[in-house]
């Protein structure tokens, strides 16, 4: 299966938003920008030279693809995974407000062919800088979600699922989103307020006894002494941002987008609890 080719009628130059015009492999800007096209996928990853820690975004890319890899090589697990349902809740959760005839962009869609949030929609663009699968089901573009190569109000919606923690700016990201589509849906797992992700999985590891028995409690007392003594640092070695709900609202507000929903869901299949946000420029 091939991958669906991008139509370039959406796409605007990713340095000046300004039209871009087909000439052979390439795509151009009446300014004189040029960006290839590989595989019927336009790529605009030129677009952002340096940005404050992209040496980690680049390591923590690298620890990233082995996973996004064999999960995309094995569908069948994959869509077997509570993750997978409920990404189809998100789908359920984005769609309701433009239905079927919505022109969506998938910022940080990963490199997979399949994805369980898409829905009909009159356009469905994926957006990542991974080149990744080369038969996705949408079409695709390779480009950052801090430089995005549409114009303004290309869209309906924008959609975040699990990328906003991956990306170096969030707020930029979350300010191109809403550029480019005046409604931006996004689905995060977030912290609870107090832990971070290691005091989470530290605590896991404790003998599961009642905390009031002595062996547990001393376990516990040592992992929240040892955390709290080491420097916070909230994400990991996949994620570059690990976000509280304030922090989320937020960020929202900062990239001047109006909360209209929201839903927070724990079903236990990882440490984090989900969380959707609905949101309006």
């Amino acid at each position: 299966m091939l991958a669906r080719p991008m139509r370039t009628d959406l796409l605007a130059c990713p340095e000046d938003h300004t039209a871009l015009r087909e000439d052979g492999d390439l795509l151009r800007c009446e300014h004189g920008h040029e960006w290839p096209v590989r595989d019927g996928a336009p790529v605009f990853t030129a677009a952002v030279g340096g940005f404050e820690r992209r040496a980690e975004w680049e390591r923590k890319q690298e620890n990233s693809v082995p996973e996004y890899e064999q999960e995309e090589a094995d569908q069948q697990a994959r869509r077997g995974t509570m993750a997978w349902t409920v990404g189809r809740l998100f789908g359920e959760f984005w769609s309701q407000p433009v239905g079927d005839a919505a022109k969506v962009l998938d910022v940080g869609c990963s490199v997979y062919a399949e994805l369980p949030y898409r829905r009909p929609a009159e356009r469905f663009v994926g957006v990542d800088p991974l080149p990744g699968s080369p038969a996705r089901e949408y079409e695709f573009v390779q480009a950052f979600g801090e430089r995005l190569p549409f114009a303004a109000g290309t869209f309906d919606v924008a959609l975040l699922a699990t990328s906003l923690d991956h990306v170096a700016d969030p707020l930029a990201v979350l300010r191109e989103c809403a550029r480019a589509a005046p409604r931006v849906a996004i689905w995060i797992g977030i912290i609870e307020p107090g832990l971070d992700f290691g005091v989470l999985e530290a605590l896991a590891r404790v003998p599961r006894e009642p905390l009031y028995r002595p062996r547990a409690a001393a376990a516990a007392a040592r992992t929240l002494y040892a955390l709290n003594a080491a420097p916070k640092d909230y994400a990991d070695e996949l994620h570059l941002h690990r976000f509280e709900l304030i922090q989320m609202r937020e960020l929202v507000a900062a990239a001047g987008l109006a909360l209209e929903r929201q839903m927070l869901i724990t079903d236990y299949s990882q440490t984090t609890p989900h969380l959707f946000l609905d949101a309006t420029r």
